[in-house]
């Protein structure tokens, strides 16, 4: 089981790279997911940027793609990135609706796993049916694994536990 996250390095859809440095000091929670429990994972996201104790919270969408073979790897990220796109603009319209700045797409990492760096040490295969999400506090030290898509109750209570005034 992975402990920490600082310095792992890893890309955005877009396919620049970026490692958990960037979000240093600050808590954040990581949900995976794959093809077969890509609805939990939107239900999650949604249900933590929609709700005003968790809107500020980092969240960083982690898409399990190991093992794509090569002739789709182009045809996931461009779908990849389209359901990116979406979430980002659902995702600041429900930031809106709750008065705050409409910048889901600064409070919201997609990364793609092509190599099981990341899900393999978190304990998530392509043969996982339910999203798993880790909470890291500033630090980058994995604090909780939680299993499952019904997990906004549980970050909240541990979010605002890691939130200075």
């Amino acid at each position: 089981m992975i402990t920490n996250l600082r310095s792992t390095a890893t890309s955005e859809v877009d396919g620049s790279p970026w490692t958990f440095d960037v979000l240093d000091g600050r808590p954040y929670a990581v949900v995976f997911g794959n093809q077969k429990c890509a609805d939990d994972v939107t239900k999650i996201i949604g249900a933590l940027q929609g709700a005003p104790e968790t809107a500020d919270l980092d969240i960083v969408q982690v898409a399990h793609v190991s093992g794509l073979p090569k002739p789709l790897q182009k045809l996931a990220t461009r779908s990849l990135r389209k359901a990116k796109e979406k979430q980002v603009a659902e995702r600041g319209a429900e930031r809106a609706r709750l008065g705050l700045a409409p910048d889901a797409g600064e409070k919201l990492r997609f990364a793609l796993d092509w190599t099981a760096q990341l899900t393999e040490p978190a304990g998530f295969s392509h043969h996982q049916k339910e999203a798993v999400t880790l909470l890291v506090d500033p630090t980058g030290t994995v604090a909780e694994r939680i299993e499952g898509p019904d997990v906004a109750a549980a970050v909240r209570a541990w979010y605002a536990s890691h939130v200075t005034a």
